[in-house]
């Protein structure tokens, strides 16, 4: 898909998800094989050469050749899971985060594909129409009314993926 000389491929539009498969496979190859390295919920070699193993990549920050998508996806998630905590391990049971679902994962991919930020109907069109119309309608029905005469509102700041509520 690439050779390091600087191609740039989009993830949206007609090619985009093809780019964008290959490049999960090589991701979703290194988790699990990451996974199987790491061989428990924690890494067994401690803290110092998880550090030293994660620095190693570093070196050089901006190197003059670069050496492609694939083996730097591949360099960064291997360090990467090859030194995480797994919540999904049953040994990880009361760790303060759930292990993340493999739908929800899905789902943050075709998001970071598709690019909605829905600040405006040209970013986003179908997902700010929609998100719009489930958001205001439970709203429209359940106003709370304070007692003196105040009421509830509803806003979404700052987009309309994270809605914060609040009181006027």
């Amino acid at each position: 898909m690439s050779d390091g000389t600087g191609g740039v491929f989009h993830a949206g539009g007609v090619h985009g998800p093809g780019h964008l498969r290959a490049l999960a496979a090589v991701v979703l190859d290194t988790l699990e094989t990451a996974a199987r390295a790491r061989g428990g919920p924690l890494p067994a070699e401690g803290p110092d050469e998880v550090a030293r193993r994660t620095t190693d990549l570093d070196a050089p920050v901006l190197s003059e050749e670069g050496i492609g998508a694939e083996a730097a996806l591949a360099d960064l998630v291997r360090a990467t899971a090859e030194g995480a905590a797994d919540p999904a391990d049953p040994a990880c049971v009361a760790h303060l985060y759930c292990p993340p679902l493999a739908v929800a994962a899905a789902a943050e991919l075709a998001g970071a594909a598709l690019n909605p930020s829905m600040d405006s109907w040209d970013q986003a069109p179908a997902a700010g129409a929609a998100l719009g119309r489930s958001r205001r309608q439970p709203f429209r029905r359940r106003r709370y009314r304070r007692p003196g005469g105040g009421k509830a509102v509803a806003m979404t700041l700052p987009t309309r993926t994270n809605p914060v509520g609040g009181t006027r």
